[in-house]
């Protein structure tokens, strides 16, 4: 079977669609599937060679989702989307895989309930973000909503200039969160003290903080599988239209007083303004760290620890018993995590974010999950 999907291309280099990606790629490798990209210029081209053929959309943009899915439908295929918790059925004949963003919101918001909070902020939200739309439907109080157009550092300030009204505040994502953290950090704001921090993602880089961030986990790669095994199912059931959820559980951590993990249980549509918020370079960054912290492995947290001492190629090489080529390699395979623009400064990002032992911490995380 031949799987065609096709990706919006702000999205494509966000770590979130990577790893939709790899757990399409792991899965449809098991069904001996052959994954096949669509761009979108290519649409009006396509013929179906046979009936029932589904076309799978991972994207995050209401208006891009919504202007692909329906050509898809113009050309007589079935369409599947994979994306975050919406009400699709504003999207007529959309089949759908969904992280389940209104029942961890409810989860969310019930826990901070349950710890004596009531003055919550929701911070970072993109108004472009199908995923982001749910989290604002489901916020009780619409004027403690931060919307993020493409400048987390003029959100941050548009919050921090209001702070002394919360004891908590909900992170759309956990690059965000990280982001705030470290700004209320150099601000002096003790988290979790004066002030809660919980977020969306359970990524690599929210457990490395000091303080770690409670999250909710957000498995892209279990999403990107499932949404293998819907996409062959709806080529059996083409009468059928599936509406899937991925559940996300509520991980605690530092930054929220200690409890019980808790496990979970969309937006009517309006235009919006497209906002690209992956040209953030502070976002940009972040991410590239948080990528390259996944993809490390145990070797390559040396290495790092090595480059960020200043420690010469040489030393570095006789210390790990390298090949002076097998190091190069590495170090190069590293940079190139980042964007073009940040791979000069890759050392400077980790020495910036990085809390004092997160790579120790990094280390020993690899290092449990090869035992």
């Amino acid at each position: 079977m031949v799987m065609q999907i096709i990706i919006e291309p702000e999205y494509r280099n966000s770590f979130w669609c990577s790893e939709t990606l790899k757990g399409l790629s792991t899965q449809a490798s098991l069904k001996k599937s052959h994954l096949s990209e669509i761009k979108e210029a290519s649409l009006a081209k396509l013929t179906r060679k046979r009936q029932n053929e589904v076309i799978t959309v991972i994207g995050t943009s209401v208006n891009w989702i919504r202007r692909i899915a329906a050509q898809i439908q113009e050309k007589g295929y079935l369409c599947l989307l994979v994306t975050g918790d919406q009400d699709t059925r504003t999207i007529s004949r959309t089949n759908s895989i969904l992280l389940d963003y209104r029942d961890s919101m409810h989860a969310l918001l019930t826990y901070l309930r349950q710890t004596g909070e009531r003055r919550i902020a929701l911070f970072g939200v993109n108004p472009s973000s199908y995923a982001d739309s749910v989290k604002e439907q489901y916020f009780p109080q619409k004027k403690d909503i931060y919307y993020n157009f493409g400048s987390i550092v003029t959100c941050t300030h548009q919050l921090f200039s209001q702070l002394d009204s919360y004891t908590a505040v909900i992170c759309t994502n956990d690059i965000v969160a990280v982001y705030l953290l470290h700004y209320l950090k150099e601000k002096g704001v003790d988290v979790p003290r004066q002030l809660r921090l919980i977020s969306f993602g359970d990524s690599f880089l929210s457990r490395l903080m000091q303080p770690s961030i409670t999250s909710v986990e957000q498995d892209f790669r279990v999403l990107g599988a499932q949404a293998v095994n819907v996409c062959a199912f709806l080529e059996k059931n083409p009468q059928l239209v599936v509406n899937a959820f991925i559940k996300c559980p509520l991980r605690i951590r530092e930054s929220t007083p200690s409890g019980q993990n808790i496990m979970t249980g969309a937006s009517e549509y309006t235009d919006t303004a497209n906002v690209n918020f992956y040209i953030d370079e502070s976002i940009s960054s972040l991410q590239s760290l948080d990528q390259l912290l996944v993809e490390s492995d145990e070797l390559d947290i040396q290495i790092l620890r090595h480059l960020i001492a200043k420690d010469t190629h040489e030393k570095i090489a006789e210390a790990l018993n390298l090949a002076p080529s097998s190091l190069r390699y590495r170090i190069r395979k590293l940079r190139a995590c980042f964007p073009e623009p940040f791979r000069k400064t890759m050392l400077n990002i980790l020495q910036e974010y990085l809390p004092p032992e997160a790579l120790d911490r990094a280390e020993a995380i690899k290092r449990s999950q090869n035992e």
